[in-house]
């Protein structure tokens, strides 16, 4: 077997330790604490074990990591779009509340970035979005941020009231 990027595959076991020494310190604290740091902890470790399966055993060529371009060759055309994504998302939040902008944002990104047609998108984004809510509204009794418009769903769709500054 031929390592395909010894550096990923260094990078990768450290960070599987460093999850799972969240895993068992979350042991430590107050059964109602445990939840969250458990619930990331193993997520990442799943999604590490996979990036280290296909580190170790895929057939494809190795990547280089880190781009060989000069600072001079790299632009900021490619970056700004990415901000303002992230900066519209965080505006969405503000206004319409957590669940509905998750559902605009993931939508829009599929359809526009991603180049999926839209009933793949629509599918997609439906599971995000249910998961999303499931797993804070439901798993973690969580209420998210509704959003500054007037009330029109409880609890999903605006009555967010804001914090005094």
């Amino acid at each position: 077997m031929k390592t395909q990027n010894l550096g990923s595959i260094i990078i990768t076991i450290a960070l599987i330790f460093f999850a799972l020494l969240l895993v068992f310190d979350s042991f430590s604290y107050i059964p109602a604490q445990q939840m969250i740091p458990l619930i990331v902890a193993v997520f990442t470790l799943v999604c590490l074990f996979a990036t280290l399966g296909v580190d170790l055993f895929s057939k494809r060529p190795a990547d280089d990591s880190i781009s060989n371009k000069s600072p001079e060759d790299q632009s900021w055309s490619s970056i700004l779009p990415l901000f303002g994504w992230i900066i519209l998302y965080l505006i969405f939040i503000f206004i319409l509340g957590f669940t509905l902008a998750n559902f605009i944002f993931v939508f829009t990104y599929l359809l526009k970035r991603a180049k999926l047609y839209w009933p793949k998108a629509i599918i997609f984004t439906v599971i995000v979005t249910a998961a999303m809510y499931g797993f804070f509204n439901l798993g973690l009794n969580v209420d998210l941020w509704p959003g500054i418009v007037p009330e029109t769903i409880p609890k999903i769709l605006g009555g967010g009231n804001l914090p005094p500054l």
